[in-house]
C-alpha cells in the first residue's frame, strides 16, 4: 500500500502514513484536475459506488491522493492517464486554487484546468474507479449543484462551486501560482468586469 504524506496546516509533511491507516484528523494531500473542452463543457466524474471515500458523487475528471516523494503537479500528470487515458503534461496545465478541505476528510487539494476538445468517446474510464464520465454545460452544472448538493463531492462550499461554475473563464486567466480559493473569490469579485 502507498504512504501518504501527512501535512500540517501549512501543507508541511509531518510523517507519512498508510493510505487504509489516515485517521480523520490527519491531513493529507489531493489533487485534481477540472477539464473543459473548447465552449467549456466541464468534464465531470462519478465516483465508483464501491469506493470508499464519497462513493457515486460527481466530481473533477481526475483525482488523486499525493503519495510519497510526489508532487502535486507529478501526481495529477500520472492520474490523467490512469483515470480517463488521455495523456498530457505539465504545459498542458494550468495552475488553479489551492485550499485545505477541513470536514468529514482534511486535505489539501491543489486544482489544475485543463483544455481538452476531444469528444467523450476519447476518454476511458477506470472501472474500479469511476462510474461514469460525462461533459455538463455551465448552465447544466449550475443546476446540477443547486438541485443536486448530496451528489455533488464537497470539495468546496455551495457557495464556492456555484461562483466558480459562474466564474470559469475568468478563474484560469488569474493566477499563476497556487492560492487559496478565498483569495480567488476576493479577486474575481474586485476584478468584475460588469
Amino acid at each position: 500500500m502507498a504512504e501518504i504524506p501527512i501535512v500540517d496546516t501549512e501543507d508541511k509533511v509531518l510523517y507519512y502514513e498508510e493510505r487504509g491507516n489516515i485517521s480523520m484528523d490527519e491531513i493529507y494531500r489531493v489533487s485534481a484536475c477540472w477539464i473543459t473542452n473548447l465552449q467549456w463543457d466541464i468534464l465531470l466524474a462519478q465516483r465508483s459506488f464501491s469506493k470508499k471515500n464519497s462513493p457515486g458523487k460527481r466530481w473533477p475528471a481526475v483525482a488523486g491522493t499525493v503519495t510519497w516523494r510526489e508532487t502535486y503537479l507529478e501526481n495529477i500528470i500520472h492520474e490523467i492517464p490512469e483515470e480517463i487515458g488521455i495523456e498530457l503534461n505539465e504545459e498542458n496545465l494550468s495552475l488553479w486554487p489551492y485550499y485545505l478541505r477541513e470536514w468529514e476528510h482534511k486535505f489539501f487539494c491543489q486544482l489544475y484546468l485543463a483544455t481538452i476538445d476531444l469528444p467523450i468517446e476519447a476518454f476511458t474510464k477506470e472501472e474500479w474507479e469511476v462510474e461514469e464520465i460525462r461533459r455538463f454545460s455551465q448552465d447544466e452544472l449550475r443546476k446540477f449543484v443547486i438541485e443536486n448538493p448530496e451528489k455533488i463531492w464537497t470539495v468546496l462550499t455551495r457557495r464556492e462551486s456555484l461562483f466558480l461554475v459562474d466564474e470559469w473563464k475568468r478563474v484560469d486567466t488569474l493566477f499563476e501560482e497556487p492560492v487559496p480559493v478565498d483569495k480567488v473569490i476576493t479577486e474575481l469579485n474586485t476584478t468584475d468586469p460588469r
